[in-house]
């Protein structure tokens, strides 16, 4: 079961979703622009299809994140599971640099606390936005293939990309570090208010 952690950044908090949270997740992902850039959310998306989302991630023990900021709450979404990157934003919150900023955050968590050699991604080939977040934190693409998108109700292509413990130790830069640090200690404190 995946551990219930709270990771910090500048900007954000990633934390676990809450079931009051699923209101807010209904509404932002209900938005075209966010709904098509996926695989899983439907458009639009109900609030009780939020409510199974968010009941999945606790019951199933999902390494599942809300992301928020101190002034707006809950902006996303934000995960690895089995090895895969999986991600999304509200809309008035596209090109600010907080998605590059939570996908660090979600590396670092990634290839620390779960121990991942590699993470792999996978954007829709209109989503050129994705894809340089992926590309500036040291992600390749690996390959082309297509993924039914629920909103879209049709089969997308996507690029694939893949990211080794290795290639991202070896590109993080002084931020990196510093977030990375920030991380590891909120682990810590995480891990340690789980002892006692």
């Amino acid at each position: 079961m995946a551990r219930r952690l709270t990771l910090i950044t500048p900007r954000l908090r990633l934390r676990p979703p809450r079931a009051a949270d699923a209101a807010r997740i209904a509404e932002l992902t209900s938005d075209w622009d966010v709904a098509r850039m996926t695989t899983r959310i439907p458009h639009p998306n109900p609030p009780a299809e939020a409510r199974r989302f968010v009941r999945s991630v606790h019951e199933q023990g999902r390494d599942v994140f809300a992301i928020e900021t101190a002034s707006d709450g809950l902006i996303g979404v934000i995960g690895v599971e089995d090895g895969a990157l999986g991600y999304w934003l509200g809309r008035a919150w596209h090109g600010q640099g907080r998605g590059s900023e939570a996908v660090a955050a979600m590396l670092v968590h990634a290839f620390g606390a779960l121990g991942a050699e590699a993470v792999r991604a996978s954007v829709f080939a209109d989503n050129p936005a994705s894809m340089r977040i992926l590309q500036k934190m040291g992600f390749r693409e690996c390959g082309v293939s297509s993924s039914l998108s629920r909103a879209r109700g049709v089969e997308v292509v996507h690029r694939d990309y893949r990211l080794e413990r290795g290639r991202w130790a070896a590109a993080r830069s002084g931020g990196a570090r510093a977030a990375a640090a920030r991380l590891r200690a909120a682990e810590a404190e995480a891990e340690g208010q789980a002892a006692s």
